[in-house]
């Protein structure tokens, strides 16, 4: 690992760990493993608490100031039964957010390999939630508890934010952002 992606995703974990509040003793790290039976959807519940943070005005912040770039649209999320998503718009791309919601968390654990493949997306070294995935475009997969996140920066431009970012860091450092606020509720 390179030592500038080290320092930022240093840095996106500290802004993300200070904007989600709380006490140290309140979120729990990005990579807890919790039980299998401890998460279960109810199809028909609608998205989680921790599914629509994604794009609450909170994580529009957080991402903000992680990326260094304010979005030029406003951000609306959307459930279509599993999965809830918006799309964070700029003056020179925008990059999608979506968490899908399955039943338990083995249903996530095999999602997360179907999607990163559909995605040709190969194991990162990142190490959040109980896996993360990248692709070469970017896109960024993570599973934690019985949610796949995505990341899908496809629509970014090659170089990003402020400071300038890669395509990959960016969307890496939107994951880490979101994975420093999931609690699994």
């Amino acid at each position: 690992m390179s030592r500038v992606w080290a320092v930022l995703l240093a840095a996106a974990a500290v802004v993300a760990l200070a904007a989600c509040g709380g006490s140290s003793n309140d979120a729990a790290p990005p990579t807890t493993t919790r039980s299998p039976t401890a998460f279960t959807y109810k199809p028909g519940e609608g998205p989680s608490v921790s599914a629509k943070m994604v794009c609450a005005p909170e994580a529009q912040q957080e991402i903000a100031a992680t990326l260094g770039v304010k979005t030029t649209a406003g951000v609306v999320g959307q459930w279509n039964a599993p999965v809830y998503s918006c799309t964070y718009r700029y003056a020179n791309g925008s990059f999608g957010l979506s968490v899908r919601e399955l039943a338990d968390v083995p249903t996530a654990g095999r999602d997360f390999k179907t999607v990163s493949a559909q995605y040709a997306a190969k194991k990162s070294d990142a190490n959040l939630g109980q896996g993360t995935s990248q692709a070469a475009n970017g896109t960024v997969v993570v599973v934690k508890d019985n949610k796949v996140l995505v990341v899908n920066a496809s629509g970014l431009p090659a170089k990003f934010g402020q400071p300038v970012l890669s395509r990959s860091d960016a969307a890496l450092s939107v994951a880490v952002v979101i994975m420093g606020c999931w609690t699994g509720a």
